[in-house]
């Protein structure tokens, strides 16, 4: 099929070379380069992960031809809509072989170019801060944010939302959570706030409303706002009366009521009252661990841990939750003195549940009990067991998260021994294994910790003042140009 539409523009081209019209030729020749460049794009998108590095090149080399060519041509909808596409692609392209810079200029260009087209505007800017959020210039991605919003809700389905849109508010909220200025953190959460109740009130009774609320009663969270959330649930709660989607609400509601409001004997009985009324919702297991936990705090122990014991059993398909039941129960018997036992969970745990935080803490818990306990030759051998741990999940799961915070723990087993060259020299892995923005983060601002700990004053003022010359719009750089003069005053 493509071999003859390349004939068939062959053969125009002829015929129009032979008619004289020069404008015909030319066009017909940029569309014959722009089904060219997207055979290419076929090709690599057949599997991206083992594409030729040049198949990328070129195939942007001949979108950006396609557009240069097509800018010397009469303005009319089938070009437009060429460069439009061409646009589109090199940014596709450019994200799909990790080319941030590159991606953010290509969308810049379409923003540029059509500044009144909002479908494809608000696309390329939502893009635009992704990218921007993602390589941490959280600035850069609050104004592409920013100037989203007013038009967010146009852009939403309301029974199949893409998520990352409804999720956009409240990324630009949490942008400015650390900021300095109270002002601006307050307006950015107030804008978020009127975006989430827009959608409420345009979307009701539709996924894209429920999730709305979901991230409204999280930024009244954010903000300590513990009435107002409460309030909100239980509006909720009555308008969803016969809603899937009540559970969640009563859910959510109560441990506001726990946590924060500190009405737990309120929140328990709503607790139990949705595991009579819902006894085959998904809910149902995350509601058992809450009530478990209200038990331990009240040491009702052996009660909490045969509740623990069904959240496990229920916990087939959420291996996370077993983990974090089962690293309860272990505490559970930590308390009570009872070591063996709690040792016994803690190796399960390592074992069982090996890519979740309990299992990452697990051995260390163990390791940190010994050097409570002034068992030297246990906590130093614990520690030697973790460590191998960590580095057996590094191995298993190299270059990703998994590993990035085993890494982050070997350092911190170094830490606790005060091994600190060998400390320093595990943080300073993290970025080899996470070669991302965040890897990079985590080692500058871990080694710093390592390098106070230590005494290594100068080291973690160089540190320091190299991250805040490398990531200025980073959230935590007003914190640490305060550690700066701090540490400099010694």
């Amino acid at each position: 099929m493509f071999r003859a539409l390349l004939l068939a523009f062959s053969l125009g081209l002829l015929l129009l070379a032979c008619s004289g019209d020069p404008v015909l030729v030319r066009q017909l020749e940029m569309e014959k380069r722009y089904f060219e460049a997207q055979k290419i794009l076929e090709k690599i998108y057949i599997n991206p992960n083992v594409a030729d590095a040049n198949d990328f090149q070129l195939a942007v080399t001949q979108f950006r031809a396609v557009v240069k060519d097509a800018a010397t041509l009469p303005p009319t909808e089938v070009i437009e809509s060429v460069i439009k596409g061409s646009l589109i692609r090199i940014g596709q392209l450019e994200l799909t072989r990790d080319n941030v810079e590159a991606a953010v200029t290509a969308y810049e260009e379409i923003v540029a170019r059509y500044p009144k087209d909002d479908e494809i505007t608000v696309s390329a800017r939502l893009t635009i801060g992704l990218l921007r959020e993602r390589t941490l210039q959280y600035g850069d991605a609050i104004a592409a944010y920013a100037l989203v919003l007013p038009s967010l809700s146009d852009r939403i389905m309301p029974q199949d939302p893409e998520m990352y849109l409804v999720a956009i508010p409240f990324h630009f909220a949490r942008l400015h959570k650390f900021s300095a200025d109270e002002s601006e953190r307050t307006h950015a959460y107030r804008r978020a706030q009127e975006c989430y109740q827009t959608m409420i009130a345009k979307f009701p009774n539709s996924k894209a409303g429920t999730s709305a609320v979901s991230y409204l009663a999280a930024l009244l969270a954010d903000q300590n706002q513990w009435q107002a959330l409460d309030g909100l649930l239980n509006q909720q709660i009555t308008k969803h009366a016969n809603s899937p989607e009540l559970p969640h609400f009563i859910y959510t509601r109560a441990m506001a009521l726990h946590e924060r409001l500190g009405e737990t004997a309120r929140a328990r009985k709503m607790l139990e009252d949705l595991l009579v009324k819902f006894p085959d919702h998904s809910i149902v297991p995350q509601a058992r661990f809450e009530i478990a936990r209200i038990l331990l705090a009240q040491n009702q122990n052996e009660p909490a841990r045969q509740m623990l014991k069904q959240v496990i059993e229920m916990s087939a398909n959420n291996p996370g939750l077993a983990a974090r039941a089962n690293e309860e129960i272990a505490f559970s018997y930590e308390r009570e003195g009872r070591w063996n036992d709690a040792l016994n969970e803690y190796r399960w745990i390592a074992k069982q549940y090996e890519i979740f935080p309990p299992a990452l803490n697990a051995l260390l818990r163990v390791a940190e009990h010994y050097v409570r306990t002034n068992n030297e030759m246990l906590a130093s051998k614990s520690y030697a067991e973790a460590i191998a741990y960590y580095q057996g999940l590094i191995n298993k799961y190299p270059r990703s998260m998994v590993a990035a915070l085993a890494q982050e723990h070997i350092a911190n087993c170094f830490v606790a021994q005060k091994r600190w060259e060998e400390a320093a020299a595990a943080a300073s892995g993290i970025e080899n294994i996470l070669d991302t923005a965040l890897g990079k983060v985590s080692t500058y601002l871990l080694l710093g910790n390592i390098y106070e700990a230590s005494g290594q004053t100068e080291r973690a003022v160089k540190l320091y003042n190299e991250f805040i010359q490398r990531y200025p719009q980073h959230p935590l750089v007003d914190m640490l140009k305060q550690k700066v003069r701090a540490l400099t005053n010694l």
